[in-house]
């Protein structure tokens, strides 16, 4: 299976962007949270999950493992296709999704195109705690990252090496580290 894209970014759309990969251009759906560092005539890479259709396929991407994580297990619960899991996301941001499933949080997903309060509510009763040992990073740092022109895997990549050294850093400092320890 393919586990993710790299290409030229030729098009930015709405809820997307068009891939050159070698000669082809392919449309990867993609979260706001991984779209902040795209630009188009730059190379990129995307974590990606195919889904297959009737009529031809769809490629959901995102900008970290967590990110697509998060999708295939929105996938799992029932009722959850491919877009209305790329909705909550593209809705909550990865950070909110967790948040709202550690809280339990149901208004938050049945607020959400697609999903009605017997779904939201078997997403929380689904998903809740499997998702806990995902290790969470500081949001605001990798926002910061990102206005720096970090990719969002870039940031991610950069904060956990941080991290893996240095405990208990202020957002300043980890971000004065990620940046001097080279991750551009």
């Amino acid at each position: 299976m393919v586990e993710f894209v790299r290409g030229e970014v030729i098009s930015i759309k709405e809820n997307g962007a068009i891939f050159d990969l070698h000669g082809v251009g392919v449309f990867v759906f993609l979260t706001p949270d991984t779209m902040v560092g795209l630009k188009e005539g730059e190379t990129h890479s995307v974590f990606v999950h195919l889904v297959f259709k009737q009529d031809g396929f769809e490629v959901y991407g995102f900008g970290s493992k967590e990110e697509k994580r998060a999708f295939l297990s929105l996938l799992s619960v029932q009722k959850v296709g491919a877009r209305t899991a790329m909705n909550i996301l593209s809705s909550l941001g990865y950070t909110g999704f967790i948040k709202a499933l550690e809280e339990g949080d149901v208004s938050r997903f049945s607020g959400i195109k697609g999903v009605g309060e017997k779904t939201a509510k078997r997403i929380v009763l689904e998903l809740k705690g499997k998702l806990e040992d995902v290790k969470k990073l500081p949001e605001e740092a990798v926002s910061a990252l990102i206005k720096l022109g970090f990719t969002r895997q870039e940031a991610e990549e950069g904060i956990k090496k941080v991290l893996g050294k240095k405990k208990d850093l202020k957002i300043e400092e980890l971000i004065k580290e990620v940046l001097k320890s080279g991750w551009t």
